[in-house]
């Protein structure tokens, strides 16, 4: 979703996983700070009081012909080889692909795609659907250029809450409207070095775990071979970006709460106990000899849902006890790397196809990779990936470990933990405008560079945010 710098925190925070979902949602939700429930809509009630969006979930397709719908992304092949599908099964569609390769090759970051996008929806154009990376649609300033999805989903008839992970919706929309369609999420889950005697114990004893929880259960373990860094491969800056940040920026609320004693502790903290020298383990597994160097220097481990080794059950992992971090609330931490928007520009028709071609895209008969650590919000489709992708038997044999059980049961002890995982309540994590995110940018990696101190860095931000605050009519 984000870009310049944005692009690249994400990189930093989940490794490297590439970038959108299918979803639903029957449902208001309630502007309090506390989890807010779905409430269940008819599709006729929903049109009843939202007759607009009718031409979309019961379009006349015989005007599809002939029309072209227009998609953004950053790369052609995101999306060129489900578009060839959908173009073949529907002739009378042009689906023209709109790409930025070059561009951000040549300029190294998103910010003049963010102006050319910007001011082609400002001239009344732009694509259809734009991948969220390309634009800022979390800046209230600009929402009016991006449709709602839900009102789109409430009335679909065809439309099942059984077969999506709902409570991915209700985590990204703002002010209950979803401004770009989440096809998939990631999350981080943390595990304990098992070489650490009481820690995978305490760990096991969570149901899901905050950061705060885990900085004291590192401050009580024991040390006495010398120092023990709290987590294996994060900085400072993804360590407050992907976990700490939105417990102290609110963009429903306008809150601004930086400068304060517990926010400049974590950046303390975390600058005294992350290991300077350690990189993260960017792979869909963790070699034997990489875990034998973190066991003997971290003690945690963050893992992500490509890390498939850790979901499973065997002697000689020597990180264990997954458990899924939490923000304060008790919600999942999650990020939709894939989201699309919808062109209030479009016509009608073009808005029609956006939607089935989104529909399209997520159906489990579709589907044409993996999914590259990112966990689809399609039940069915995220089960048919990972039966495709768990062809773990290689390095199970490779390194000789011994499962708990066959593979195919292995097999189904990820799809049951990640899909509980999935049904979790849940909090978006970076949910705050590009001009937002670059000001955090800046401060932390300042602070990281040694440049100025937490007290500095928290004041920084706090006076600056509530400036970007002020012009948006907080």
């Amino acid at each position: 979703m984000k870009t310049k710098n944005g692009a690249k925190i994400l990189i930093i925070c989940v490794g490297a996983v590439a970038l959108i979902t299918f979803g639903i949602i029957i449902a208001f939700f309630a502007n309090t700070p506390e989890y807010r429930e779905i409430e269940t809509i008819t599709p006729e009630t929903a049109i009843n009081s939202e007759p607009y969006v009718e031409h979309i979930v019961n379009p006349d397709r015989s005007l599809f012909d002939g029309e072209t719908l227009t998609v953004a992304v950053p790369h052609r092949t995101m999306v060129a080889p489900i578009a060839r599908q959908y173009m073949r099964e529907n002739p009378g569609v042009t689906i023209e692909i709109i790409a930025f390769d070059e561009e951000l090759e040549r300029d190294g970051g998103y910010e003049r795609v963010y102006e050319e996008i910007g001011a082609q929806l400002m001239a009344g154009g732009g694509p259809t659907l734009i991948l969220g990376m390309l634009l800022d649609f979390l800046d209230p300033r600009s929402g009016h250029f991006f449709a709602d999805w839900l009102p789109v989903m409430r009335a679909d008839p065809d439309f099942s809450e059984d077969d999506w992970f709902m409570n991915v919706f209700q985590a990204v929309a703002m002010d209950g409207k979803l401004k770009a369609f989440p096809m998939d999420f990631i999350y981080f889950m943390a595990t304990a070095n098992s070489t650490v005697p009481g820690l995978p114990d305490a760990l096991a004893e969570k149901e899901s775990i905050t950061i705060e929880e885990l900085i004291e259960l590192h401050k009580a373990a024991p040390t006495s071979d010398g120092q023990y860094y709290f987590n294996s491969g994060r900085s400072i800056v993804s360590m407050m970006l992907w976990f700490i940040l939105d417990d102290y920026v609110d963009m429903e609320t306008g809150r601004v709460d930086f400068d304060n004693e517990r926010f400049i502790g974590y950046l303390n903290y975390f600058r005294d106990n992350l290991n300077p020298d350690d990189s993260e383990h960017t792979g869909n597994f963790v070699t034997p000899p990489q875990e034998a160097v973190m066991a003997v220097r971290d003690y945690f481990h963050f893992v992500d849902p490509m890390k498939e080794q850790y979901f499973l059950d065997f002697d000689e992992a020597l990180f264990t006890e997954l458990t899924p971090i939490v923000n304060e609330r008790g919600e999942l931490i999650i990020y939709p790397m894939l989201s699309y928007t919808l062109n209030t520009n479009s016509t009608p028709t073009q808005q029609a196809i956006a939607w089935d071609f989104i529909q399209f895209m997520l159906l489990p008969e579709n589907d044409s990779g993996p999914n590259m650590g990112l966990q689809t919000t399609n039940r069915s489709l995220h089960r048919l990936r990972n039966e495709q992708q768990w062809q773990f038997e290689w390095f199970v044999q490779q390194f000789k470990w011994q499962l708990k059980g066959s593979i195919e049961e292995s097999a189904e002890l990820i799809v049951a933990k990640q899909s509980a995982f999935g049904d979790m309540p849940m909090s978006m994590s970076f949910g705050y405008p590009e001009s937002i995110h670059n000001i955090v940018m800046e401060a932390l990696q300042q602070f990281q560079d040694g440049l100025i101190s937490a007290e500095q860095a928290a004041a920084n931000l706090q006076n600056q945010v509530e400036l970007v605050f002020m012009e948006m009519g907080y």
